[in-house]
């Protein structure tokens, strides 16, 4: 609150706050118990980020590299607790990750943070985070049984970068020009579509990919994967069906980009699907 409405009057102060803030988040545990004080911290971190005048102490590489394998990385990674909330609550583990109750959630804070340093210096931190997911993706593509948690935080990444904006009822509206959402789509996300994947979470994150880049999307990648998503209403999990329902339904609330009274499916677009 003082670092923004009283910036004047507290920026003395500031440096020290990022510092000892810093400190903290590089020594706190991993524990459930400290998620809603770490995602404080962020939001802070967040804030600071967005302050002009303090610009210059995160737009260097060795300091986004810092921040990404100290701060961001960390904090994303699945943890056992995650796990036993997909399987032991799942109506929970939808309603914090797609419904957005997860204001304070560890991975919520992280990728705020991590989308205000993509705002303030797209470029440098857009080349950074291309890296670690191409070297994740990698490494899953050698193990996916035993690395699939490196594809779900390359994916969570990458969907980070790419959105430019809140994620909102209406999808993403707008992207970051220097990555591929629709390549990304072909190569990393369809795959895990069709085929098996290691783990159901890898199978939530492509339907979730789905539904933040629905428009950007082409109409008939779209009508390609509604056989596949149908597919999955014979999931036995609770998390998989249910993102499922959802996406569909915003497919196909779409309104056609060149004229906003008609939709974007027909009767016969559905019938040929």
């Amino acid at each position: 609150l003082y670092t923004t409405r009283y910036e004047e009057e507290f920026k003395k102060y500031i440096e020290l706050s990022i510092q000892i803030i810093w400190d903290l988040l590089n020594n706190i545990s991993i524990q459930k118990k400290n998620d809603i004080l770490v995602s404080k911290a962020l939001q802070y971190m967040t804030c600071v980020v967005n302050l002009s005048n303090y610009n210059a102490l995160f737009s260097n590489e060795d300091a986004v590299n810092q921040i990404t394998e100290k701060i961001i990385l960390p904090n994303i990674t699945l943890r056992d607790s995650d796990l036993e909330i997909f399987e032991d609550d799942p109506i929970e583990y939808t309603r914090r990750d797609l419904e957005g109750s997860d204001v304070d959630s560890r991975r919520r804070s992280a990728t705020e943070f991590l989308r205000s340093l993509k705002e303030n210096n797209e470029n440098l931190v857009t080349a950074i985070m291309m890296e670690y997911i191409n070297h994740y993706l990698k490494s899953y593509s050698e193990d996916p049984s035993g690395n699939w948690k490196l594809k779900d935080i390359a994916i969570y990444l990458f969907c980070a970068i790419a959105s430019k904006g809140s994620i909102t009822n209406s999808g993403i509206t707008s992207t970051n020009l220097l990555v591929d959402v629709i390549k990304f789509f072909t190569e990393f996300i369809y795959p895990d579509l069709v085929g098996q994947v290691a783990n159901p979470i890898l199978k939530v994150d492509s339907i979730k990919y789905i539904y933040i880049f629905r428009n950007q999307l082409t109409k008939e990648q779209l009508i390609e994967t509604l056989p596949l998503l149908t597919s999955n209403f014979n999931d036995g999990n609770y998390v998989v069906y249910t993102y499922t329902s959802v996406t569909i339904e915003k497919i196909l609330s779409l309104r056609n980009p060149s004229n906003h009274q008609e939709m974007l499916f027909s009767k016969n677009d559905l019938s040929v699907a």
